[in-house]
């Protein structure tokens, strides 16, 4: 009954402060522009979880690598802002798929992408508009 009980408190802390967290950042993570929010959210989901059911491992490591996460993100974040060249870096460059009217098969090539899958993202931006 009391593993029930602290499990169920340490879903409750790891709950609120992932909100906390979300609330701060929440725009970058959730948004995916780039492979390290991705990575990120991953991880934070990862270490969520170990947050919540690891009764082996104790809550305050976790916190300590949870906001240990957090701050090298917001770093990155920060530092990508203020230099083109290492915002280049972690972010990657964009990769022009339709140049002129035309469809770029290198590209997609290099992507690894086919032209049903820029179908079906031209149509899902298409009925947003």
């Amino acid at each position: 009954m009391e593993d029930i009980l602290i499990t169920a408190v340490r879903s409750i802390i790891s709950f609120i402060v992932l909100l906390l967290v979300t609330f701060t950042v929440g725009k970058h993570i959730n948004s995916h522009k780039n492979h390290y929010s991705f990575a990120l959210s991953v991880t934070i989901g990862s270490l969520i979880a170990n947050m919540a059911f690891n009764l082996d491992i104790k809550l305050t490591y976790m916190f300590i690598s949870y906001i240990t996460l957090i701050a090298v993100f917001y770093l990155a974040m920060v530092l990508s802002t203020k230099s083109r060249k290492l915002r280049k870096w972690i972010s990657g460059g964009p990769t022009v798929l339709i140049e002129k009217g035309k469809v770029l098969d290198h590209n997609l090539k290099k992507l690894k992408y086919t032209i049903d899958d820029m179908n079906q993202l031209l149509w899902g931006k298409m009925c947003l508009i």
